[in-house]
């Protein structure tokens, strides 16, 4: 007998069995389901069969919860673009739903949980930072107004581990280009760029993990940077002005010989 789409009665998966079976177990949540029922189910959710992107889904408050469930299965599989779409619809049905809105700063982020969030933003293949702060996310301040305490808790965490990633590799970028000329103003102004974003984020999270520490050597290294970077102006600047002094009383000896063979 050939195989018919279900729908978890449970977790809200779509799976494909045999209508001729009383009960399957669903390999998402482990749990029991009747055939029957989720079929029915299935049929009762989706306008188009065997398509879970159907161009309207129609999503009652009763289906809710089972659509959520359904749509952090797609972030683990990494089908960001469907849970996103899933995550609006229900929105629609439930505009307070904080599930749904953390759902969409994962799929927008192409994350598959919130442990991962901290991953978003850096610097890209040109050199520029893009940090992509998890908190001045649109999805953020509904998460905020509507989450529970823990939720909150998780997220301010993984704000500051962003915040401390970045750092970090905002410190490391810049010892990567030791090797330029100090006295090169574009790399300089590199430096100091990305310096001083490392020691705002720094400041700004003083109390997690070794922040206060790695902030106090930041600016440290900020100083050390600016005041080599004068030093080192300077002393190119005297030997310019050493050259050129040295080539005009050359030229002005070779034109008074010139004269006096004359």
């Amino acid at each position: 007998m050939g195989l018919i789409n279900l729908k978890c009665t449970n977790c809200g998966a779509v799976l494909q069995g045999e209508s001729s079976k009383d009960a399957m177990v669903c390999p998402h949540c482990n749990s029991a389901f009747v055939v029957e029922k989720a079929i029915t189910n299935y049929n009762n959710t989706y306008n188009v069969v065997n398509n879970i992107n159907a161009d309207v889904v129609k999503i009652m408050n009763k289906d809710v919860d089972a659509f959520i469930r359904r749509a952090y299965i797609l972030l683990e599989d990494e089908n960001f673009e469907e849970a996103q779409n899933i995550f609006l619809e229900c929105l629609n049905s439930q505009p307070e739903n904080w599930k749904c809105y953390l759902g969409l700063l994962l799929a927008k982020n192409k994350k598959k949980k919130v442990d991962e969030l901290y991953l978003i933003g850096g610097i890209d293949k040109k050199n520029n930072f893009v940090p992509n702060y998890i908190a001045e996310q649109p999805e953020y301040k509904h998460i905020v107004n509507y989450c529970d305490e823990d939720c909150l808790a998780e997220i301010n965490e993984q704000i500051s581990k962003q915040k401390y990633r970045l750092a970090y590799e905002l410190i490391r970028k810049v010892d990567s280009i030791k090797e330029y000329p100090l006295t090169d103003e574009y790399y300089h102004n590199f430096r100091i760029n990305f310096l001083n974003n490392a020691i705002v984020l720094y400041d700004q999270i003083k109390t997690y993990n070794d922040s206060s520490k790695r902030l106090d050597l930041a600016v440290k290294s900020l100083h050390d940077i600016e005041n080599t970077y004068k030093i080192e102006v300077e002393k190119e600047n005297k030997s310019v002005s050493i050259f050129f002094v040295i080539l005009m009383a050359t030229f002005t000896l070779i034109i008074v010989l010139f004269l006096c063979l004359c």
